[in-house]
């Protein structure tokens, strides 16, 4: 497990800047991937950028992939419970993995960007909600 969090960012940072405004820990991409089962009726894809807090792990384009997964699993872990209840935990971010991830650098240092896929279409961490796909539908032929 790799301790890591997710980057916050503005809905259109790149857009538009200024302090104050909501910050959220991704976003919903609204592309369609065929090689994702079920997209778009059991899981979504969102995009992120993910900060690895641990020092014993140096990114770099070898161990990326491995770097990430680690990043997911301590992420998927439910918070902690304040008292016991039978409530079952939900987890903050639903439940997440790994599509593809990249290393990144700017300003603010090195960093991950990766594209998880999640298995709740509207979640309150990242900003717009995951399409619906219907599939192919057959066109009714009419009599002409």
């Amino acid at each position: 497990m790799v301790e890591c969090k997710f980057r916050e960012k503005e809905e259109f940072s790149s857009i538009l800047s200024g302090n104050g405004r909501k910050k959220k820990k991704g976003r919903y991409h609204r592309s369609f991937f065929s090689d994702v089962e079920g997209y778009g009726k059991t899981s979504w894809i969102i995009m992120t950028e993910i900060d690895v807090t641990d020092n014993d792990y140096s990114l770099d384009s070898t161990n990326v992939e491995e770097i990430t997964e680690g990043c997911i699993e301590y992420l998927n872990q439910p918070p902690k419970r304040k008292r016991k209840t039978k409530k079952k935990i939900k987890l903050p971010y639903g439940s997440l993995k790994l599509h593809k991830a990249s290393i990144k650098e700017d300003s603010e240092g090195t960093y991950i960007f990766a594209h998880l896929i999640i298995d709740e279409r509207k979640n309150k961490n990242f900003w717009s909600e995951g399409p619906i796909h219907y599939g192919l539908k057959r066109r009714k032929r009419t009599a002409s």
